[in-house]
């Protein structure tokens, strides 16, 4: 289904990039038509007609060159935003990486003082906490 709207899309974008090769057409149509069938004043109109389909004709050109090229500018610029959206995130992916790299760094140093003291508490017996030790356990986290 949607392979019909983008055809249509296709032939709408053609028709409005060649509206005056239309006219240039329907100039040249007029031009032949009348040479065939005006008598007298048919030649004069014929040229006439014909000098403005080739005008028209050249500035369709001028004019679908110039659609095309903005149509290119504009999807330039939109592939060099998603590529600045893409560096974007690949730094925020990067700082995000060492937050983490950081933060597993401090877990396992605050894993190694947890058990650091919990030997040290073993090899102490079964005595009770003292001042020391309540400031070791809360200095852990910092």
């Amino acid at each position: 289904m949607f392979g019909l709207f983008s055809a249509i899309g296709d032939v709408l974008t053609f028709a409005a990039d060649h509206r005056f090769a239309v006219l240039a057409l329907l100039c040249a149509a007029g031009g032949l038509a009348a040479r065939a069938y005006i008598p007298v004043a048919g030649a004069p109109i014929g040229k006439a007609l014909f000098a403005a389909a080739i005008g028209l004709g050249c500035f369709d050109g001028g004019y679908s060159l110039r659609a095309r090229q903005d149509r290119s500018a504009e999807l330039r610029a939109q592939v060099d935003a998603l590529q600045e959206d893409i560096r974007a995130a690949n730094e925020v992916a990067s700082a995000a990486k060492a937050r983490i790299e950081t933060a597993e760094r401090q877990r396992a140093a605050d894993q190694r003082k947890v058990a650091d003291y919990a030997k040290m508490l073993a090899k102490s017996g079964d005595c009770p906490l003292s001042r020391d030790d309540a400031r070791r356990l809360r200095d852990i986290g910092r």
